[in-house]
């Protein structure tokens, strides 16, 4: 017990090793209570470092930072669109025809359960038939209504998507644009002592 006593004095006496724990604490604070309204900002901040990688590759081979990073976010951007133009229209042919074939579904199994009697008389009776053909008329009642709850939450959902299509491709590059600018802002707030920080900073960057 002494032994681990001694070891945290000495660990809290080193600067470095506390800010690094708080700034640990208060990442995951914010993110655990502040995730979903920062969400654009964080997915931002991920998709411009990977940028950022390919953006080093072509400065190496001598294009100036301006024109690496536009030809990289043009790149980007056309990716996007041509991966949501080839998915979307996929998901739209496939919800639409299982949407289509659900009456048909529907009849086919009520004609089987009208049969049921005919061919196990012994076990099912044209009464029961009737209760089941009624119980699920029922539930499918009650599944249309949830659907409709759903669908309007979902209009919601997509409204907040389409302000992220738009938002997220700002923060994008203007992260890697002024990536520069906006480190050295940052760099202002963090301790003189800070060897430890970049330390453990290029040991995860890859």
């Amino acid at each position: 017990m002494n032994y681990f006593v001694d070891w945290l004095k000495v660990q809290l006496s080193n600067p470095q090793i506390v800010f690094l724990a708080l700034f640990l604490l208060v990442t995951a604070l914010v993110i655990s209570y502040a995730g979903a309204i920062l969400a654009p900002v964080i997915a931002g901040i991920v998709i411009a470092y990977v940028l950022e990688g390919l953006v080093g590759r072509f400065t190496v081979l001598g294009l100036p930072r301006p024109v690496a990073v536009g030809f990289v976010y043009i790149g980007f951007i056309v990716f996007v669109i041509s991966t949501l133009l080839v998915v979307f229209p996929v998901l739209y042919n496939q919800l639409t025809q299982m949407v289509q074939q659900i009456p048909a579904l529907l009849y086919r199994g009520q004609l089987e359960l009208i049969q049921l009697p005919e061919h196990y008389p012994e076990l099912f009776s044209v009464e029961q038939v009737r209760e089941m053909i009624a119980t699920i008329r029922t539930q499918l009642t009650d599944y249309g209504q949830q659907l409709v709850s759903i669908s309007l939450s979902g209009a919601a959902s997509i409204i907040t998507w389409m302000i992220y299509l738009i938002l997220l491709p700002i923060l994008i590059f203007f992260f890697v644009k002024d990536k520069k600018k906006i480190l050295n802002y940052l760099i202002r707030f963090l301790p003189k002592d800070r060897e430890l920080t970049a330390q453990i900073w290029n040991d995860v960057d890859i």
